[in-house]
């Protein structure tokens, strides 16, 4: 009636339900991903940074990798060396040594004398010693020889007294030879008690000489002799004292001397190795340049703790907890990676940056910083590209499941369902109507 024909309001209502499709999805796909989760594209790669220092001061001789370098563990990054290295007190410790050593040489030699020495006068004291007491010995033999003829003289002098009383009996002799006779008997008995106690007297002496006593006759000589023996054996105990307290002082110093050569080579020159597996990040030294102790190397990235930062809306805040599991999409990358929340920071948040390769994202007073870590734990990059530190990711936080959220997603899945079939109802392969096969059909 109005010339439409019944084929062209097909083709007009399905371009419209097509369109009508389009708008709900590209609503969806704009606000759906908020409502049924958390979204982040506000988001940053960020490893660990190592900073290497210098353990001595001087000249760099093997300057840091290039930036971007992979470094494996205990590999040589730089070398420096330092030959003006202070050895003051290491040759002063060289000289007392030596000098110690000749001292103690000195007194060796000193105490080795000391003991032939009291050796020496051992042996003569002993010497004189066996020399009195064989003297003593001679004349004790001497004595008793002299003991046994003084009791035969008189033995001799009472046979006398005797025949001298039998002829003054007989009247042959007068009383003046019988008393003579007997005085001569007497004289001759005490002179054989006198040679006793003289042979008594020696042989105590030869026990007093035995036992280590001094003789009157020779007792100065001993004295003097037993005196610088204890002389002699005094200055040896001495010496040995001071050979002990020189060889205590030797240790000391060959001590002293074996650390100040470690710590001399220490100094001079020192390799610096990489602590982990790493990427270099920053050189700060180059060669033949100079650097303090302790003064920077180089900087590396730990790209085996890689993290992203993001920043979520406070109102979030109390969605997400530690733990939670999220998807990490990183623009450029090969394809999303399953990562876990594990820190929330709030205002402040991003003064820890001085740990971070990459500078952390400042939140501002409705927002806060989310930490993430990746579940697989390998790197997303090669080290060429610095482990992918410093490129922006997007970051999608699953939100707990609940009724709305249920719903919604239904209603997500059935726009879908819907969409499709309204793209199918015109299919691509059908021919067109013409307008006089249009206006029959609407006329019927």
């Amino acid at each position: 009636m109005f010339g439409i024909s019944r084929g062209s309001f097909g083709i007009g209502r399905a371009l419209r339900l097509a369109f009508a499709a389009a708008l709900i999805l590209t609503a969806a796909w704009i606000y759906l991903p908020g409502i049924l989760g958390t979204v982040s594209a506000d988001a940053i790669v960020n490893g660990r940074t190592i900073s290497v220092l210098s353990p001595i001061e001087g000249t760099v001789t093997i300057a840091p990798p290039a930036e971007g370098t992979a470094v494996r563990a205990g590999t040589v990054i730089a070398e420096v060396r330092n030959p003006a290295v202070d050895r003051s007190f290491l040759l002063q410790s060289r000289a007392e040594l030596e000098a110690l050593r000749e001292k103690n040489r000195s007194a060796l030699d000193l105490a080795d004398g000391l003991a032939a020495l009291e050796e020496r006068l051992v042996a003569e004291r002993d010497a004189q010693r066996t020399a009195q007491l064989a003297q003593l010995q001679l004349r004790l033999r001497e004595e008793e020889a002299g003991i046994a003829a003084a009791d035969a003289v008189a033995a001799d002098a009472e046979r006398e007294v005797q025949r001298k009383l039998s002829l003054l009996q007989a009247g042959a002799i007068s009383e003046q030879l019988v008393e003579k006779a007997r005085n001569e008997a007497n004289r001759a008995h005490s002179e054989a008690d006198r040679q006793r106690r003289i042979a008594d007297r020696l042989r105590y002496d030869l026990e007093a000489v035995g036992r280590g006593a001094l003789m009157s006759d020779q007792q100065f000589d001993l004295q003097q002799l037993q005196r610088r023996i204890d002389e002699v054996g005094m200055r040896r105990t001495e010496v040995a004292a001071q050979i002990r307290e020189q060889r205590a002082r030797q240790h000391e110093l060959e001590g002293n001397i074996a650390a100040e050569e470690a710590r001399i080579a220490a100094r001079m020159a020192a390799r610096v190795v990489a602590p982990v597996d790493a990427v270099v990040w920053r050189s700060m030294a180059v060669a033949g340049g100079r650097v303090a102790a302790d003064a920077p190397l180089v900087t590396l990235i730990d790209c085996s703790q890689l993290v992203v930062h993001a920043k979520l809306p406070t109102r979030r805040f109390d969605e997400i907890r530690p733990g939670a599991a999220a998807w990490v999409r990183v623009l450029g990358g090969e394809g999303p990676r399953r990562a876990v929340v594990r820190d929330l920071r709030g205002m402040g948040g991003s003064d820890q940056g001085d740990r971070f390769a990459a500078p952390i994202p400042v939140i501002g007073r409705d927002e806060f910083l989310a930490t993430l870590a990746f579940a697989d734990g390998t790197d997303a990059h090669n080290a060429a590209e610095f482990c992918g530190v410093g490129r922006s990711a997007e970051v999608s936080l699953e939100r707990p499941a609940g009724p709305v959220t249920a719903a919604l997603g239904r209603l997500a899945a059935w726009v879908g369902e819907w969409t499709a079939r309204g793209a199918s109802a015109a299919p691509a392969g059908a021919a067109p109507r013409t307008p006089a096969e249009g206006t029959a059909e609407n006329t019927r």
